[in-house]
């Protein structure tokens, strides 16, 4: 890991956050460099299953608009939506070896960004910014790259945080969400174009499978987290790698091999699991014994 930073010289892009990672003033090659990244997007848009404590407080809050409204009406001490915003936003990256440095072994990291459009909008305006730019700045000394997602600009896919809405053609959007048509369909799409990228969103929580194979079990490997981390590997690597010779740059731009949806608010507030076998286990976090912890 070479790390660099000198406030004398801010453009300095020799850092370079692990061995099989070029350095930032190396360019990526799309052919041989791999991504290998974390998706920072509970951070500046917040959404319940990402960041269940700050819905918590606000039993009415649905999504990060109702939060915001909710938030803003709170005048207890210590609330109101820009102290608890900041507050969340300078606590949730801790620099060090729980987090930057963890970051730096994988070498990427995708960043989500709301950008507010409308008048009216209850949305926190003019204070993030400085915390993204802490971002980059970290990022510049650490070497990581960043893959930055302006969620819900205008004429997106998205026009609310968690609430997709249809593409309208005749704005010309350049991004569509195009349903569950599988990576495979899209292999002759505007063929001989450039500047695009295929995001795909694999998961198990969402099949309709029963799932009940334990996490406890290690599978033979060594290694805990049952079969699942195997037959994540299986089940999108062999796609995902034909699509990147088929169509050309493809990620997960979300993935998950957890196996059930017994998750707070993972499909949303009020709304209960779908996954038919037993959620008790995995919701009672403080309860969790040493074996369970690193599956």
């Amino acid at each position: 890991m070479q790390r660099v930073y000198d406030p004398q010289d801010p453009f300095n892009t020799n850092a370079r956050p692990n061995a099989w990672t070029p350095p930032l003033n190396t360019s990526w090659n799309w052919g041989a460099d791999h991504v290998y990244g974390v998706n920072l997007g509970g951070l500046f848009v917040l959404e319940p299953f990402i960041s269940p404590a700050l819905y918590q407080k606000y039993p009415g809050a649905v999504d990060e608009w109702t939060l915001s409204e909710l938030m803003a009406a709170d005048n207890s001490t210590g609330r109101g939506l820009r102290a608890q915003l900041e507050a969340h936003y300078d606590t949730f990256i801790v620099r060090g070896l729980n987090c930057l440095d963890m970051i730096c072994f994988i070498a990427d990291f995708s960043l989500r960004q709301s950008i507010e459009t409308w008048d009216g909008e209850p949305f926190l305006p003019k204070v993030c910014w400085k915390y993204i730019l802490r971002v980059f700045e970290w990022a510049r000394k650490y070497g990581l790259r960043i893959y930055l997602d302006l969620h819900t600009v205008r004429d997106h896919k998205t026009v609310r945080p968690g609430v997709p809405a249809p593409v309208s053609y005749e704005l010309g959007q350049v991004n569509f969400m195009n349903g569950i048509i599988g990576v495979s369909k899209w292999a002759d799409f505007l063929p001989g174009s450039d500047r695009i990228i295929l995001d795909t969103h694999p998961y198990f929580v969402f099949d309709g499978q029963p799932n009940n194979s334990p996490l406890v079990d290690d599978d033979g490997t060594g290694e805990p987290g049952g079969v699942w981390p195997k037959q994540a590997c299986s089940a999108w690597g062999p796609s995902i790698n034909t699509s990147r010779s088929a169509f050309g740059v493809t990620v997960a731009g979300e993935f998950s091999n957890g196996y059930n949806d017994c998750g707070l608010f993972v499909n949303g507030v009020g709304n209960g699991a779908s996954y038919k076998g037993d959620c008790s286990v995995m919701i009672d976090w403080a309860n969790w014994n040493t074996t369970f912890k690193p599956a």
